[in-house]
Protein backbone atom coordinates (compact mmCIF):
# COMPACT_ATOMS: atom_id res chain seq x y z
CA UNK A 1 0.00 0.00 0.00
CA UNK A 2 2.51 2.57 0.57
CA UNK A 3 4.21 1.98 -3.06
CA UNK A 4 0.91 3.05 -4.50
CA UNK A 5 1.26 6.29 -1.93
CA UNK A 6 4.95 7.20 -3.29
CA UNK A 7 3.83 6.54 -7.29
CA UNK A 8 0.87 9.13 -6.69
CA UNK A 9 2.89 11.40 -4.44
CA UNK A 10 2.94 14.54 -6.94
CA UNK A 11 6.44 15.85 -4.95
CA UNK A 12 8.31 13.63 -5.96
CA UNK A 13 9.77 15.39 -9.20
CA UNK A 14 11.72 11.90 -10.78
CA UNK A 15 7.48 10.43 -11.43
CA UNK A 16 6.48 13.58 -13.40
CA UNK A 17 7.32 12.36 -16.61
CA UNK A 18 9.73 10.32 -18.24
CA UNK A 19 11.36 10.64 -21.72
CA UNK A 20 11.41 6.65 -23.41
CA UNK A 21 14.97 6.64 -25.50
CA UNK A 22 13.57 5.88 -29.19
CA UNK A 23 10.80 7.91 -30.45
CA UNK A 24 11.53 10.85 -27.90
CA UNK A 25 7.41 10.85 -26.11
CA UNK A 26 6.99 12.08 -22.81
CA UNK A 27 4.86 10.14 -20.71
CA UNK A 28 2.87 11.45 -17.71
CA UNK A 29 1.51 10.41 -14.35
CA UNK A 30 -2.30 10.31 -14.33
CA UNK A 31 -2.88 12.93 -12.59
CA UNK A 32 -0.83 15.50 -14.53
CA UNK A 33 -3.18 14.47 -17.42
CA UNK A 34 -5.80 17.28 -18.55
CA UNK A 35 -9.28 15.51 -18.25
CA UNK A 36 -12.91 16.58 -17.03
CA UNK A 37 -11.98 17.10 -13.53
CA UNK A 38 -9.67 19.89 -14.89
CA UNK A 39 -12.33 21.59 -17.02
CA UNK A 40 -14.66 21.21 -14.39
CA UNK A 41 -12.33 23.22 -11.71
CA UNK A 42 -11.41 25.68 -15.08
CA UNK A 43 -14.97 26.09 -15.62
CA UNK A 44 -15.84 26.63 -11.89
CA UNK A 45 -13.31 29.05 -10.89
CA UNK A 46 -13.87 30.54 -13.83
CA UNK A 47 -17.85 31.41 -13.14
CA UNK A 48 -16.75 32.44 -9.94
CA UNK A 49 -14.43 35.16 -10.79
CA UNK A 50 -16.79 36.45 -13.16
CA UNK A 51 -19.73 36.76 -10.18
CA UNK A 52 -17.03 38.30 -7.93
CA UNK A 53 -15.65 40.76 -10.46
CA UNK A 54 -19.64 41.51 -11.31
CA UNK A 55 -20.37 42.03 -7.55
CA UNK A 56 -17.18 44.02 -6.37
CA UNK A 57 -17.51 45.96 -9.67
CA UNK A 58 -20.63 47.20 -8.54
CA UNK A 59 -20.12 47.87 -4.86
CA UNK A 60 -17.08 49.77 -5.85
CA UNK A 61 -19.59 51.85 -8.41
CA UNK A 62 -22.35 52.44 -5.37
CA UNK A 63 -19.15 53.62 -3.15
CA UNK A 64 -17.92 55.96 -5.31
CA UNK A 65 -21.66 57.51 -6.27
CA UNK A 66 -22.52 57.59 -2.75
CA UNK A 67 -19.30 59.31 -1.90
CA UNK A 68 -19.89 62.29 -4.73
CA UNK A 69 -23.50 62.74 -3.34
CA UNK A 70 -21.79 64.67 -0.67
CA UNK A 71 -22.64 64.11 2.94
CA UNK A 72 -25.56 62.35 4.70
CA UNK A 73 -28.24 63.96 5.69
CA UNK A 74 -30.00 62.54 8.45
CA UNK A 75 -33.56 61.91 7.09
CA UNK A 76 -32.67 62.07 3.54
CA UNK A 77 -30.01 59.52 3.45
Amino acid sequence: MAKVAEENDHRDLSNWSSVNDTNGTIHLTKDMVFNDGHRLSITVYSILFVISTIGNSTVLYLLTKRRLRGPCVLISC
